[in-house]
């Protein structure tokens, strides 16, 4: 029996065994072993061989067995146990097993086995069994069997066993049996039962592929044993249906391929719509790059949106008749099928059902968090769903790479993904096959990653798991559908976002052909503008795009009945006014009648036309009508005293009075009746001469349409079946009454226009007193014609054909065309269409009396009336008809009106017959950028005598058009936006438009191929993109991006990837990680145990994936360095493992006796050679030795002198203690200790230094780490300050300038870098100062490039900004050193700032000091169309000022910046002087110049950049030019004594009597008696004053000690002196 190996399998006695625990042999298991007989083989290797029955049971890393007839399995402490006869078996990560002499396998109700010979039984996380004489093996109810001798078994979650005599087994992951064994493959639920008797399958092949066909029962080799149950249902496949048969695409045969599938329709993913995606063999999808990887990375950060169900390292390659491929197939509902129904009936049931179980979640509490491990981003449901849109891709049967080693175990994996949309919303379904996912089995290094990347780094999903080994057992996951192996997930956030594409599409996909609806459409298009108006067959409709539209005016039935008027589109442009438009997405079209189908209609075309790029889908069932084939309708008329216009263009005069029969079509299909009354003359109806009063007209099963001219003789009066009057004021320009087969509308000129289904049209036009009428007949009508408008078919000499079918000549004189022929035609009472007003008959509206005046001789009939002829003949010349009409109504000016009347509808008909040129090309264009394209047009008109004028309205850049040859020019040189018209216009201003209905475009650079087997990208009307393939390095919709190949981590997981800059191509992936072997791109793990040079293990190596570890062997240990081993030295560790007197030896220990005692034969322990007597004192053990008892002690103690009792041995005193460092003694031994700063070693006796630097690293992250004996020192870097444990950055930009005066310092962390100023230059790179940046010269750049702005570049600080700015500047230098103009001369380019406006990057270019070549070859070169991956749209370049920012100059302190065309110059400011020295501007101390600056009674003071001059004492000036004295001579009068306060003089007048500003005022003495008088008067006046504030004083103390308490009268008189006389005193002080 074969089993797959776990990862820990021990088979050892335990408590829990059921086994004798003695006499046990422990087995080291070994790499290989054989057995021959019956017997159990334990061994933890990948390969095994049995030469006999046998019971295969490989251990993990750790395996323990004793032999025994039979086998004991310890449980472990995850186990069940019950008392049973039976063990339940099933793989777990810890597996206990002893063998046994015989193993029984039945399998239960419902078994699943692979046709092979072998039974495989996979892992579970729990598995426990007990000891029995048999093993027993019984498949779980969820297991599943095929037709063979095997068994498969699922792997189960948990299994609980109970004690009893039968065997536990734990798989292994391969075995080769050449005899009778049993291969039991995982299931979900094992359970192995007792049996009587031993079950065995015979003719069993070995084989590791498992297959999925129904199995029978293995046939016992014993009759008489019990068979096995096998159900022979297999399980429901998890999978849509798939491959060949499906009718799926499927490829393979190849490593690393991938398939374009441009969708019908497209999907929404994350944030946009896409329609093509690339199917990788690596198990996923993306939607924007055709590049696929062989190695995941974690999705964060991928760039590419991609959707993933097991990205891994598929190698599709065929070995081993193992055939790996990709199938995949789309379903729309557009061409649905009863199989891609059910598709669509499944998928709409997984969707809702994983929403429902969303839901239940969304109600359970949790967190956005947990939703968001669990169901991704986007976890809103969508109400309703249903699919419409399916795509299935399953990759089955996937080998891990490389196949041609990894095939020959026959384990694959088989997945699918499932995308489903609504048409909006989009949804993920990752669906893995029933044991599907073998690789799990064998392939435990192999890594794959399941989720989705959205595109935009850090916006992704991973399930738990992605990237563990663990994932490879995907299949047995229960799936975030509530079942197994199944998942699912929103692909869109609850945003709006509509479909456009989809909705058309579902349109296009429910219409007929086009010639369903325009097979009865049988009037094409008028050719102009003009013949429209003429054309009354169409009326106004509207507008498509903005353009103005006809529609004819009655609609034509299609196949089914439904009703369609043709809409036909010209242009107002006014170099093609009038022209008619074709195609999409401006031409014309096809309009349902039913207004509801019309809406439908309209909204198509928004979401054809407008909202998508499919027009083109949309008039490939509504195609834009032409005007092949369109003949306007012909044109008669009547005016004046009628004068008529034959259809065939003759005119005559008839002057009769009655109602006649103006025209018959096609026996009576069409019939117009007029009817005629005397003119006016004078206001009186009393001419000689007849005017149209009247018409009535119908269509065959039309209503009857009446027209009379009112009695105000200045409108209409309108009667439809004469039951329906209407008025003009009823009817307007813009809008038509319909009747049955008749329309009713008002002309652009106010005429009524009736017009029949037929084409057949009329209009009346009200003339003073009269009517003019015009008729329209289409050609279908023409052939049988009768009536007053004559015999229409083309040959004017019949048109005076009568009733009976005679003719009169048709140069007969108007006296016989009025009796011959005319009043043949006046009709009778029961002819008549007219409705009569009351009390009026026919007979009321005719004469047969009437005699007209006929045109013989035009003068006579004016009677004479000389003037009036006169005015006449100036106003009508020689226009017969306009005589006569005003010789008969006296009224020139109406006469005129006729006149005027007849030739505008002359002339209508002359330009309707007028046709523009024709114009024809190629109807698609073929196209190669980059190559010229010629085409020649045919041009002419079809009007005799037009001259033709060909003008180019709209070309690409690069094309022409010949005026002479008509021949088409256009050398390719852009891609997009391209529209041509070229437009050919007659002499009489007709014109047409020729305009290639599709443009097939080839562009794909660099190397790129045009793929015509793909489908056209439609990016405008009639731009159809050729989709490319792209040569290696390049990437974009035309090869121009340099495809950066290591974006996606093509490379093995950490390993550098490079990638070479296009025009090379690829990548180069650096070494693979330690442990591996290969070349970076693909990797596997590398034995370094299979080679002793490749491993430094001493004893043991064990090999695992990327690496190894190594082991000692029984009886040693690790040394610290974790490669070397050291004997344990037992009898240290343990002082009691032997009972006296230990020996250590390598790898072991012999335990031996004092004298006088044996070694027992547990060879531990002793016993007395002869027992001492019953009464010996001895505390511990006694022997006789020499007849006498002697006491002896056990190891680790020492016998006291009373020769009796044991105590310890202090062996830290004795010196028998071996310890380095510390020791601490222990009872019957000792322990060894380390000082602070040392670990003990393994040995428990020597110490060895702690080095902290390399351990915990205590000291900062930014400094360095010194370990010394016991201690570390921390000291900070270069760069940063602090006490080593706390370091903190320097900035040396803030404390000086290291760069110098050229360069702009940045500071980093721990360091500092250097970037020279725009216009300054250093040839190497990594400045550690500015001093080597030379001046050069510098430009302004502005830089227009086509992207997107986002709105993290107006930070400057941030890594998207930075990016960006890194990136575009490289492409720019790169541009310029591409360039021989440029190469040499431009240095560098900076970017300062990023603004909006698609982005705008100002930069600054510097060039070489000797640039010649001026501003417009920088700005050519840049303005090239491409940059790197850049589309430039405009480059703008001027000189850069360099002064407007300080820190884009080097003038420092007192130096002026001066900007120059190129560059700047440093002057030094006003008052300073550049010191060649010192290198800077110093001070000028104008001070000391001679002669002096300042004034000779001035002192001079110098200041920084300037000076000052000061006026000397008693001088007063500006100091510079003038300092005069302040006190002049004489200033001060009469010997005063003049001096200065404040730049004024004053003076001390010294005179006595002298006074003023300037002592100039004497003043004479007062004699003695004055002084006397004055003196005394003072006296008496102060003597006065004093009395009478005393008085007042008194006054009022009186009052006050009236109004107190007495205690209060004495405060105030005590305190009221002292503040009367402190106030006083203040006042006085004031004074």
């Amino acid at each position: 029996m074969y089993f797959a190996p776990s990862s820990s399998t021990h088979s050892a006695p335990s408590s829990s065994s059921s086994g004798p625990a003695s006499s046990s042999t422990h087995i080291q298991p070994t790499s290989s072993m054989v057995h021959s007989s019956t017997s159990t083989y334990v061994a933890p290797s990948s390969s095994m061989v049995h030469s006999s029955s046998s019971t295969y049971v490989p251990p993990s890393s750790s395996t323990h067995s004793a032999p025994s007839s039979s086998t004991h399995v310890a449980p472990s402490s995850s186990t069940h146990s019950a008392p049973s006869s039976s063990t339940h078996v099933v793989p777990s990560s810890s597996t206990h097993s002893v063998p046994s002499s015989s193993t029984h396998v039945a399998p239960s109700s419902s078994t699943h086995s692979v046709p092979s010979s072998s039974t495989h039984v996979a892992p579970s996380s729990s598995s426990h069994s007990a000891p029995s004489s048999s093993t027993h093996v019984q498949p779980s109810s969820s297991s599943h069997s095929a037709p063979s001798s095997s068994i498969h078994f699922q792997p189960s979650s948990s299994s609980h066993s109970a004690p009893s005599s039968s065997t536990h087994v734990r798989p292994s992951s391969s075995l080769v049996h050449s005899s009778t064994s049993t291969y039991v493959a995982p299931t979900s639920s094992s359970h192995f039962a007792h049996s009587s008797s031993m079950t065995s399958f015979s003719s069993i092949s070995p084989t590791m592929q498992t297959q999925s066909t129904p199995t029978i029962a293995a046939t016992p080799t014993n009759p008489s044993s019990t068979t096995a149950n096998v159900v022979t249902t297999p399980p429901p496949s998890r999978l849509y249906p798939h491959g060949s048969s499906q009718g799926d695409t499927c490829f393979g045969n190849r490593f690393l391929i991938r398939r374009r599938l441009r969708l019908k329709s497209p999907i929404y993913f994350a944030n946009k719509f896409y329609q093509t995606l690339y199917i990788c063999s690596s198990g996923y999808v993306t939607f924007r790059y055709s590049h696929c990887y062989y190695y995941p990375s974690q999705f964060r950060y991928y760039n590419v949106p991609l959707v993933a169900p097991f990205f891994s390292g598929n190698d599709m390659r065929q070995y081993y008749n193992i055939k790996s491929r990709v199938c995949y197939q789309e379903y729309t509902t557009f061409t649905s099928s009863s199989s891609s129904q059910s598709i669509f009936t499944r998928a709409t049931t997984d969707v809702n059902q994983f929403q429902s179980y969303l839901n239940s979640n969304l109600h359970a509490n949790w967190t956005t968090a947990q939703l968001t491990a669990k169901f991704g981003l986007f976890h809103q449901t969508v109400d309703n769903f249903v699919a419409k849109h399916v795509i299935v891709i399953t990759w089955s049967d996937m080998v891990p790479y490389p196949s041609y080693y990894y095939s020959r175990f026959g384990l694959t994996n088989t997945f699918q993904l499932v995308l489903v949309s609504n048409g909006e919303n989009t949804f993920a379904l990752y669906n893995y096959e029933v044991d599907g996912m073998q690789w799990w089995r064998r392939f435990h290094g192999v890594r794959a990653r399941v989720g989705y990347a959205t595109g935009t780094s850090h916006v992704y999903h991973e399930i738990a798991k992605s990237g563990h080994r663990d994932i490879l057992k995907i299949d047995s996951f229960l799936g975030n559908t509530g079942m197994t192996g199944k998942w699912a997930f929103r692909l869109d956030p609850n945003t709006f976002h509509v479909n456009y594409v989809q909705k058309c599409l579902a349109w296009w996909y429910n219409q007929y052909h086009i010639s369903y609806y325009n097979q009865f459409m049988n009037s094409p298009c008028p050719c102009t503008w003009r013949q429209v108006w003429f054309d009354r067959r169409f009326n106004w409709w509207g507008s498509v795009a903005r353009y103005p539209c006809a529609q004819s005016r009655f609609s034509s039935p299609t196949l089914n009945g439904d009703r369609m008027h043709r809409v036909c589109c010209y242009t107002t442009n006014s170099r093609r006014f009038g022209a008619l438009m074709h195609g999409s997405p401006n031409g014309g079209t096809l309009t349902y009648a039913n207004r509801q189908l019309r809406n439908l209609d309209n909204e198509a075309y928004q979401n054809c036309c407008i909202r998508s790029r499919l027009c083109y889908l949309y008039y490939n069932k509504r195609s834009s009508g032409s005007c092949r084939g369109y003949r306007p309708p012909r044109r008669t008329w009547f005016w004046g005293d009628p004068h008529i216009r034959t259809l065939d263009g003759k005119q005559y005069t008839f002057n009769g009075l009655g109602e006649y029969n103006l025209i018959n079509l096609q026996n009576d299909y069409v019939m117009i009746q007029a009817r005629t009354s005397q003119a006016l003359v004078n206001g009186t109806r009393s001419a000689k001469a007849t005017v149209f009063s009247a018409v009535a007209a119908k269509q065959n099963n039309s209503d009857v349409v009446q027209a009379t001219l009112n009695d105000q003789n200045d409108g209409l009066d309108i009667l439809v079946n004469g039951n329906i009057s209407l008025t003009m004021n009823d009817l307007s320009q813009n809008q038509t009454r319909e009747f049955n087969n008749v329309d009713l509308a008002l002309s652009q000129n106010g005429s009524l226009v009736v017009a029949f289904s037929s084409g057949a049209s009329l209009e009346v036009t009200v003339l003073p007193g009269l009517i003019s009428i015009a008729v329209n007949a289409p050609s279908s009508l023409q052939g049988q014609s009768v009536g007053l408008l004559g015999t229409w078919n083309g040959d004017m000499n019949d048109d005076f054909t009568r009733p009976d079918g005679t003719k009169i000549p048709i140069n007969a004189t108007e006296f016989e065309v009025y009796y011959g022929f005319g009043e043949k035609w006046k009709i009778n009472e029961t002819q008549s269409l007219f409705t009569y007003p009351p009390g009026t008959t026919y007979h009321n509206f005719t004469d047969p009396n009437f005699i007209p005046q006929f045109t013989d001789n035009i003068t006579a009939l004016f009677g004479g009336d000389t003037a009036l002829y006169q005015q006449a003949l100036s106003s009508c010349g020689n226009d017969i008809p306009c005589l006569y009409d005003a010789s008969q109504t006296l009224d020139v000016e109406l006469a005129v009106q006729g006149k005027d009347t007849a030739e505008g509808y002359e002339e209508a008909e002359n330009e309707a017959e007028n046709f523009p040129p024709v114009i024809t090309g190629p109807s698609t264009m073929n196209v190669t950028y980059g190559e010229v394209f010629t085409a020649a047009l045919s041009i002419s008109d079809p009007n005799t005598g037009d001259s033709i004028t060909v003008t180019a309205d709209s070309i690409p850049t690069g094309a022409s058009l010949d005026p002479t040859s008509y021949r088409f020019t256009w050398n390719v040189s852009s891609y997009t936006n391209i529209s041509i018209q070229i437009v050919a216009r007659d002499s009489k201003g007709a014109a047409s438009i020729y305009s290639p209905t599709q443009i097939l475009m080839c562009y794909c650079a660099n190397g790129g191929v045009c793929d015509y087997t793909g489908e056209t990208v439609e990016d405008s009307s009639s731009i159809s993109q050729i989709p490319c393939v792209c040569a290696d390095g390049w990437s974009g919709d035309h090869c121009t991006v340099d495809f950066d190949s290591c974006a996606n981590f093509p490379c093995y997981e950490n390993v550098t990837c490079t990638d070479n800059q296009a025009p090379l191509t690829g990548y180069k992936c650096g070494s693979c990680p330690q442990g591996y072997t290969g070349d970076g791109q693909f990797c596997s793990d590398f034995d370094e145990c299979a080679n002793s040079t490749t491993h430094n293990c001493q004893q043991v190596c064990v090999n695992t994936v990327g690496s190894y570890s190594c082991s000692c062997h029984s009886g040693y240990e690790f040394n610290s360095d974790g490669k070397t081993c050291s004997d344990i030295d037992e009898c240290f560790k343990n002082s009691q493992i032997c009972s006296q007197v230990c020996t250590n030896t390598n790898g072991s220990y012999i335990c031996s006796c004092n004298s006088g005692f044996k070694l027992n034969s547990d060879n531990k322990t002793c016993t007395a050679l002869t027992s001492c007597s019953s009464n010996n004192n001895c505390s511990e053990s006694c022997t006789r030795i020499n007849g006498k008892d002697q006491c002896a002690c056990r190891n680790g103690y020492v016998l006291q002198s009373d020769g009796i009792s044991c105590a310890d041995r202090n062996e830290c005193l004795d010196n028998t203690a071996m310890c380095q460092m510390l020791c601490n003694n222990t009872a019957g031994g000792y322990e060894c200790g380390c000082g602070s700063g040392y670990t003990l070693n393994a040995d428990g006796r020597t110490c060895t230094d702690i080095n902290e630097c390399s351990t915990s690293n205590p000291c900062d992250a930014n400094a360095n780490c010194q370990n010394t004996a016991g201690s570390y020192v921390c000291s900070c870097k270069s760069g940063y300050t602090g006490n080593g444990k706390t370091c903190s950055d320097i900035n040396e930009c803030s404390t000086k300038n290291p760069c110098g005066n050229n360069a702009n310092c940045f500071n980093s962390i721990g360091s500092y870098n250097c970037q020279c100023k725009p216009g300054f230059y250093a040839g190497g790179s990594n400045l550690q100062n500015g001093n080597s940046c030379q001046k050069e010269t510098a430009y302004q750049l502005a830089v227009k490039v086509d992207a997107t702005f986002n709105p993290l570049f107006n930070d400057k600080t941030s890594t998207a900004y930075k990016n960006e700015v890194a990136k575009l500047q490289a492409a720019i230098l790169s541009a310029y050193q591409n360039n021989s103009q440029t190469v040499n001369e431009v240095k560098t380019v900076t970017i300062t700032n990023l603004r909006q406006g698609s982005v705008i990057a100002d930069c600054v270019v510097t060039v070489l000091k000797n640039y010649t070549r001026g501003t417009t070859v920088l700005k050519n070169v840049i303005q090239t169309g491409t940059v790197s991956s850049y589309i430039i749209q405009s480059a703008n370049i001027s000189d850069y000022n360099e002064c407007a920012n300080s820190a884009d100059n080097s003038c420092v302190g007192n130096q002026q910046c001066i900007n120059t065309i190129g560059s700047y110059t440093c002057n030094c400011s006003t008052g300073y002087l550049f010191n060649a020295t010192q290198q800077q501007c110093v001070d000028i101390n104008e001070c000391k110049t001679s002669p002096s600056v300042c004034h000779i009674n001035a002192n001079c003071i110098n200041t920084a950049g300037s000076y000052q001059c000061q006026c000397k004492s008693g001088y007063i000036g500006n100091g510079k030019s003038n300092c005069t004295l302040v006190c002049t001579p004489n200033y001060c009068s009469g010997n005063g004594i003049c001096y200065v306060t404040n730049n004024t003089p004053k003076c001390n007048c010294t005179t006595p009597g002298a006074s003023g500003s300037q002592c100039a005022r004497i003043t004479a003495p007062l004699s003695t008696g004055a002084i006397v008088g004055v003196s005394i008067g003072s006296i008496v006046g102060i003597l006065f004053i004093i009395a009478l504030v005393f008085l007042i004083y008194r006054h009022s103390k009186s009052k006050q000690r009236r109004a107190v308490t007495p205690d209060q009268g004495l405060l105030t008189s005590r305190k009221s002196p002292q503040s009367a006389f402190e106030e006083n005193e203040g006042n006085e002080h004031q004074c």
